[in-house]
């Protein structure tokens, strides 16, 4: 059976939440709005839950669902844009309370739109390109890409030589970077000390490894290596649809590396990644 049968079969029917949100969505007063949007979140990651286990492994058609998905969850999110937008313009000197709705509503809309990317990204994330590249100029790079989107600061520590040359994905590279981090990041908004270290080094047998560590307020012992399933996630809902580790453990499996991490709720969490990627 085509991968994409289930999906679409969803879609279909009459039964279906996301149509079902959508129908409300447009007969909704404006106040109902930021309601609705938290609970679109909670449904696309409720629709997608069941896709793992009817995936078999084609990796085309992995792309096609998510892509599918991806496409079908940003039509939603630009018409209720759309919506509030013209809203805007028609009523520009709304009061203040509906003002601020309209702003929660464009920030829920801004959340649907990365869950909607990190879908997509999930779907690509088993195209694997590896070519060779230079260590330090692609951290200069990376890394600064990454503070500014995440609009936070973390210490670094990179290998030396300078002159460490890599066998891999670059885009991987950087798209494993960025999840691990902003992870980290997650896991330290509810605590006073905001603190994130990412450690780069080459092992002495010659591997590439990762580290990042978050001050966070730890991980349940009892999640283990459900953390990196896909749609699992230990965040409140509506914040998340639990994507970006298992996406990080499908990038190190296609560099024949590890990862694991340890956690506590007194010394927050360690992701470590090692990647057989040294170029000699």
């Amino acid at each position: 059976m085509d991968i994409g049968e289930p999906y679409m079969q969803a879609k279909a029917s009459s039964a279906n939440p996301l149509q079902d949100f959508l129908n409300r969505a447009r007969e909704a007063e404006p106040q109902q709005h930021s309601e609705l949007l938290s609970e679109a979140v909670d449904i696309i990651a409720q629709q997608l839950a069941p896709v793992p286990s009817q995936i078999p492994p084609n990796k085309k058609e992995i792309e096609k669902v998510c892509r599918g998905i991806g496409h079908d969850f940003n039509g939603i999110l630009a018409n209720i844009r759309g919506m509030v937008e013209i809203t805007q313009m028609m009523v520009p000197d709304a009061p203040e309370n509906v003002q601020n709705t309209f702003v929660k509503i464009l920030s829920m809309v801004e959340r649907g739109h990365h869950a909607s990317e990190m879908i997509r990204l999930y779907g690509k994330v088993y195209d694997c390109q590896k070519k060779q590249l230079q260590l330090a100029p692609f951290l200069k790079r990376c890394l600064n890409d990454i503070r500014i989107r995440l609009e936070m600061p973390f210490f670094l520590e990179v290998p030396s030589p300078d002159d460490t040359h890599l066998l891999m994905d670059e885009m991987q590279l950087e798209a494993l970077l960025l999840q691990l981090i902003k992870n980290a990041q997650d896991a330290v908004t509810q605590v006073n000390e905001q603190s994130i270290q990412v450690a780069l080094s080459v092992t002495t047998d010659g591997q590439l490894q990762i580290s990042v560590h978050d001050q966070g307020c730890g991980i349940d012992p009892d999640v283990g290596e459900e953390l990196f399933q896909p749609f699992y996630s230990t965040k409140k809902a509506g914040t998340g649809i639990g994507l970006g580790l298992s996406i990080v453990k499908q990038i190190v499996m296609n560099h024949d590396g590890s990862i694991a991490y340890t956690s506590s709720k007194t010394e927050g969490t360690h992701f470590t990644c090692i990647l057989p990627v040294i170029v000699t």
